[in-house]
């Protein structure tokens, strides 16, 4: 089972924290920090706060759930690893993302409801869905071409009008 500890563990090796340094960080000694990871003792706010500060994302660590910031965050880290091994990303080639690979910002601290629904229903889709809906996304925030114009179509006359 996945438990706090084990998340806060997770994120102090994603972060490449040794125990003494993270607790440091969080404003505890190296024992609190492995009775944390142990399970045996629970975060205050004060620490999580401080680990946020860091780089930790909270919401995962309590929740299990990854931060959306944190996704693209981690994703974009893949594109550009990707970019310098020479490889082109593209939607659909990279890795999946996996629990704890996240970096938090503290500009994501909460999103609306709207965009809450539009995760989760993401987030219930089948892969292949998925990549669907990651095209749509990346062709809307696509810049928009320079020099092409479109003209106006023309109405089409009613058939009322064709009656007349």
């Amino acid at each position: 089972m996945d438990t706090i500890g084990d998340r806060i563990k997770k994120e102090r090796e994603r972060l490449r924290y040794s125990q003494t340094a993270f607790g440091e960080a969080g404003g505890v000694k190296k024992l609190a920090q492995i009775n944390y990871e142990k399970g045996s003792r629970l975060p205050d706010a004060g620490y999580l706060k401080a680990i946020a500060d860091i780089g930790a994302d909270v919401q995962y660590i309590i929740t299990g759930v990854p931060s959306l910031a944190g996704c693209i965050a981690a994703q974009q880290k893949r594109e550009e690893q990707a970019i310098r091994e020479g490889m082109t990303p593209r939607v659909g080639d990279l890795p999946k993302l996996t629990v704890g690979e996240n970096v938090a910002h503290s500009d994501t601290a909460g999103i609306s409801q709207r965009e809450a629904a539009l995760l989760d229903n993401y987030r219930a889709r089948k892969e292949e869905d998925q990549m669907a809906i990651e095209r749509v996304a990346l062709k809307a925030a696509a810049p928009k071409q320079v020099g092409v114009v479109r003209t106006p179509q023309r109405k089409r006359a009613s058939n009322k009008n064709k009656a007349k």
